[in-house]
């Protein structure tokens, strides 16, 4: 792998540590941090598990390797969807099981037909339409949803989301559309959104420690 993906493949592994910590003082991080942990072994999953029972095999794939990379699939899929999910879940305050489920329905039918549809294709359009949902939640949730008070998870979902927006913008604004290049510029902004989270959980222990801290002092 390249210094980008070891990058990004050790800040998905730190991420999860962080949330659960959390989630001891808040309790209500928790489904983000169930998401963290299984980006984390769902990528460990495809890269160390799958990707060696299909990579180089002739095609089109037959038996365990075409198996093998239909569960990719669905893992991959996952990713932005189950993260509509949490957007739902924090943002809206409803919405997100229904997500939940749509994907699970979807994953089954890519197993159960053994589906190997192009990744990048796939991949492509799912994340686009999740993150354009994302965004419009977040944004309708702001304007129109009285009490909403932030938290970390808020914090932690508009960073991933903000990520995702940069990724997704680079075909519009004339960057290079070889393969490698747009998937480094990809890995550049997931990496600096999971160096970003990883800030903000670190701070929002500290701030929770600090606070404490202070009422332990005043008792």
């Amino acid at each position: 792998m390249s210094a980008l993906a070891d990058a990004h493949a050790a800040a998905t592994k730190v991420v999860p540590f962080l949330a659960w910590a959390v989630v001891r003082r808040q309790r209500s991080h928790v489904a983000l941090a169930a998401y963290v942990t299984w980006i984390a072994v769902a990528d460990f999953t495809r890269m160390e598990l799958l990707s060696p029972m299909y990579q180089g095999r002739a095609v089109p794939l037959q038996g365990a390797a075409r198996i093998a990379k239909s569960v990719d699939l669905a893992l991959t899929l996952s990713w932005p969807w189950l993260f509509l999910a949490c957007t739902l879940h924090y943002f809206a305050g409803r919405g997100a099981r229904a997500v939940v489920a749509l994907w699970a329905v979807v994953a089954a039918l890519i197993v159960a037909t053994r589906t190997n549809a192009p990744d990048a294709r796939v991949f492509g359009a799912a994340y686009q339409a999740a993150t354009s949902l994302c965004w419009l939640v977040i944004l309708l949730a702001i304007v129109r949803r009285r009490g909403l008070e932030p938290t970390i998870s808020h914090v932690v979902l508009l960073l991933y989301v903000a990520a995702d927006l940069v990724a997704a913008a680079f075909p519009w604004v004339g960057v290079p559309q070889q393969i490698s290049s747009s998937w480094d510029l990809v890995l550049t902004s997931s990496v600096m959104g999971a160096v970003a989270v990883i800030l903000a959980h670190i701070v929002a222990l500290l701030r929770m420690r600090s606070g404490a801290t202070t009422i332990e002092t005043a008792r």
